[in-house]
Protein backbone atom coordinates (compact mmCIF):
# COMPACT_ATOMS: atom_id res chain seq x y z
CA UNK A 1 0.00 0.00 0.00
CA UNK A 2 1.82 3.88 -1.13
CA UNK A 3 0.86 5.80 1.82
CA UNK A 4 0.97 8.79 -0.70
CA UNK A 5 -1.24 7.52 -3.20
CA UNK A 6 -3.52 6.49 -0.25
CA UNK A 7 -3.34 10.43 1.24
CA UNK A 8 -3.97 11.99 -2.08
CA UNK A 9 -7.23 9.84 -2.87
CA UNK A 10 -8.53 10.54 0.38
CA UNK A 11 -7.92 13.93 0.25
CA UNK A 12 -9.23 14.37 -3.29
CA UNK A 13 -12.50 12.71 -2.36
CA UNK A 14 -12.92 14.45 0.81
CA UNK A 15 -12.76 18.03 -1.24
CA UNK A 16 -15.03 16.55 -3.85
CA UNK A 17 -11.93 16.87 -6.60
CA UNK A 18 -10.71 14.29 -9.49
CA UNK A 19 -7.55 13.67 -10.37
CA UNK A 20 -7.89 15.58 -13.48
CA UNK A 21 -9.05 18.74 -11.67
CA UNK A 22 -5.85 18.67 -9.47
CA UNK A 23 -4.03 18.07 -12.60
CA UNK A 24 -5.08 21.90 -13.48
CA UNK A 25 -4.88 23.48 -10.33
CA UNK A 26 -1.05 22.60 -10.75
CA UNK A 27 -0.86 24.70 -13.40
CA UNK A 28 -1.03 22.41 -16.23
CA UNK A 29 -2.93 22.41 -19.78
CA UNK A 30 -2.39 19.05 -20.67
CA UNK A 31 -4.13 17.42 -18.50
CA UNK A 32 -2.74 13.10 -19.36
CA UNK A 33 0.43 14.56 -19.35
CA UNK A 34 -0.07 16.34 -15.46
CA UNK A 35 -1.33 12.93 -14.53
CA UNK A 36 1.56 10.66 -16.06
CA UNK A 37 3.55 13.15 -13.76
CA UNK A 38 1.52 12.87 -10.70
CA UNK A 39 1.33 9.24 -10.95
CA UNK A 40 5.79 9.17 -11.38
CA UNK A 41 5.40 11.54 -8.23
CA UNK A 42 3.46 8.95 -5.90
CA UNK A 43 4.90 5.93 -7.54
CA UNK A 44 8.92 6.83 -7.51
CA UNK A 45 8.49 10.67 -5.85
CA UNK A 46 9.72 12.04 -8.82
CA UNK A 47 9.80 15.65 -9.04
CA UNK A 48 9.26 16.20 -5.41
CA UNK A 49 10.74 19.01 -5.00
CA UNK A 50 8.52 21.05 -7.24
CA UNK A 51 5.41 19.11 -6.79
CA UNK A 52 5.39 18.68 -3.15
CA UNK A 53 4.97 22.32 -2.73
CA UNK A 54 2.55 22.53 -4.76
CA UNK A 55 0.27 19.75 -3.45
CA UNK A 56 1.14 21.58 -0.33
CA UNK A 57 -0.99 24.62 -1.30
CA UNK A 58 -3.57 22.42 -3.49
CA UNK A 59 -4.43 20.20 -0.82
CA UNK A 60 -3.98 22.35 2.12
CA UNK A 61 -2.52 20.13 5.17
CA UNK A 62 0.92 20.39 4.27
CA UNK A 63 1.84 18.25 7.58
CA UNK A 64 -0.38 15.47 6.51
CA UNK A 65 1.58 15.34 3.00
CA UNK A 66 5.07 15.67 3.72
CA UNK A 67 4.12 12.45 6.53
CA UNK A 68 2.92 10.65 3.48
CA UNK A 69 5.81 11.85 1.71
CA UNK A 70 8.00 10.50 4.02
CA UNK A 71 6.43 7.38 4.15
CA UNK A 72 6.84 6.62 0.53
CA UNK A 73 10.42 7.57 0.47
CA UNK A 74 11.27 4.55 3.62
CA UNK A 75 8.98 2.55 1.75
CA UNK A 76 10.69 3.10 -1.60
CA UNK A 77 14.47 2.91 0.66
CA UNK A 78 13.01 -1.10 2.09
CA UNK A 79 12.34 -2.06 -1.33
CA UNK A 80 15.87 -0.57 -3.14
CA UNK A 81 17.15 -2.48 0.03
CA UNK A 82 15.56 -5.53 -0.67
CA UNK A 83 16.43 -6.08 -4.18
CA UNK A 84 20.13 -4.69 -4.03
CA UNK A 85 22.75 -6.99 -4.81
CA UNK A 86 26.54 -5.94 -4.55
CA UNK A 87 28.03 -4.58 -7.63
CA UNK A 88 31.37 -3.37 -9.06
CA UNK A 89 30.65 0.03 -10.95
CA UNK A 90 33.65 1.06 -13.10
CA UNK A 91 34.29 4.68 -14.02
CA UNK A 92 35.50 5.58 -17.16
CA UNK A 93 37.99 8.22 -17.28
CA UNK A 94 35.15 9.98 -20.15
CA UNK A 95 32.08 9.35 -21.65
CA UNK A 96 32.00 6.99 -24.23
CA UNK A 97 31.28 7.79 -27.76
CA UNK A 98 28.29 7.19 -28.87
CA UNK A 99 26.77 6.24 -25.65
CA UNK A 100 24.68 3.71 -27.00
CA UNK A 101 27.68 1.54 -26.55
CA UNK A 102 27.06 1.72 -22.72
CA UNK A 103 23.65 1.03 -23.26
CA UNK A 104 23.81 -2.24 -25.20
CA UNK A 105 26.88 -3.49 -22.57
CA UNK A 106 26.38 -2.82 -19.59
CA UNK A 107 28.39 -5.99 -18.26
CA UNK A 108 31.27 -3.59 -19.08
CA UNK A 109 30.62 -1.53 -16.32
CA UNK A 110 28.64 -3.09 -14.26
CA UNK A 111 29.95 -6.14 -12.59
CA UNK A 112 28.20 -8.16 -10.37
CA UNK A 113 29.66 -9.75 -7.02
CA UNK A 114 28.81 -12.68 -4.78
CA UNK A 115 26.10 -11.85 -2.66
CA UNK A 116 27.43 -12.56 0.41
CA UNK A 117 30.73 -10.53 -0.41
CA UNK A 118 29.59 -7.96 2.63
CA UNK A 119 30.48 -10.82 4.82
CA UNK A 120 33.70 -11.43 3.85
CA UNK A 121 37.08 -10.06 6.29
CA UNK A 122 37.50 -6.44 4.33
CA UNK A 123 40.90 -7.49 3.55
CA UNK A 124 39.55 -10.41 1.04
CA UNK A 125 36.76 -8.17 -0.12
CA UNK A 126 39.29 -5.63 -1.41
CA UNK A 127 41.26 -8.12 -2.98
CA UNK A 128 38.45 -9.81 -4.65
CA UNK A 129 37.30 -6.54 -6.37
CA UNK A 130 41.04 -5.23 -7.19
CA UNK A 131 40.96 -8.20 -9.52
CA UNK A 132 38.03 -8.21 -10.90
CA UNK A 133 38.72 -4.82 -12.07
CA UNK A 134 42.12 -5.64 -13.20
CA UNK A 135 40.45 -8.52 -15.00
CA UNK A 136 37.78 -6.45 -16.43
CA UNK A 137 40.31 -3.66 -17.67
CA UNK A 138 42.68 -6.27 -19.51
CA UNK A 139 38.97 -7.85 -21.09
CA UNK A 140 37.97 -4.91 -22.63
CA UNK A 141 40.92 -2.66 -23.35
CA UNK A 142 39.33 0.16 -25.11
CA UNK A 143 40.57 3.56 -24.16
CA UNK A 144 37.88 5.35 -22.13
CA UNK A 145 37.84 2.00 -20.25
CA UNK A 146 41.21 2.58 -18.19
CA UNK A 147 39.40 5.05 -16.49
CA UNK A 148 39.57 6.87 -12.68
CA UNK A 149 38.75 3.39 -11.11
CA UNK A 150 36.08 1.92 -9.61
CA UNK A 151 32.97 2.29 -6.74
CA UNK A 152 33.05 -1.19 -4.71
CA UNK A 153 28.90 -1.02 -4.05
CA UNK A 154 28.48 -3.98 -0.78
CA UNK A 155 25.54 -3.14 0.58
CA UNK A 156 22.56 -0.69 0.33
CA UNK A 157 24.10 2.63 1.01
CA UNK A 158 27.73 1.56 1.59
CA UNK A 159 29.98 2.17 -1.38
CA UNK A 160 33.80 2.52 -1.57
CA UNK A 161 36.10 4.12 -4.73
CA UNK A 162 39.02 3.03 -5.58
CA UNK A 163 41.16 4.86 -7.96
CA UNK A 164 42.75 3.10 -10.79
CA UNK A 165 45.77 1.31 -9.11
CA UNK A 166 43.00 -0.33 -6.39
CA UNK A 167 44.39 2.27 -3.88
CA UNK A 168 41.00 2.89 -1.45
CA UNK A 169 40.01 6.69 -1.72
CA UNK A 170 37.24 6.71 0.42
CA UNK A 171 33.38 6.24 1.03
CA UNK A 172 31.22 7.57 -1.42
CA UNK A 173 29.10 10.18 -0.45
CA UNK A 174 26.84 10.44 -3.11
CA UNK A 175 23.70 7.57 -2.70
CA UNK A 176 22.76 4.95 -5.33
CA UNK A 177 19.43 5.32 -6.42
CA UNK A 178 17.86 2.32 -8.54
CA UNK A 179 17.76 3.39 -12.20
CA UNK A 180 19.87 6.34 -11.93
CA UNK A 181 23.55 5.64 -11.94
CA UNK A 182 23.49 2.04 -12.35
CA UNK A 183 22.96 1.11 -16.27
CA UNK A 184 22.02 -2.17 -16.13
Amino acid sequence: MNPLKTYIERTLAAKGMRRSDLARRMGYRNVNKALRRLDRFIDELADAKRITPQLAVILGNEAALIEAVRQRQEQLDREARARFKPWLQILPSSTPSPLFVVALCPWMLNLPLPEDIASWPEARQFDHVRRLFRQNQEEYPLGWRHGRGFIYRREYGDSLEFDEQGRLLGKVDRPWRPGRLRVS
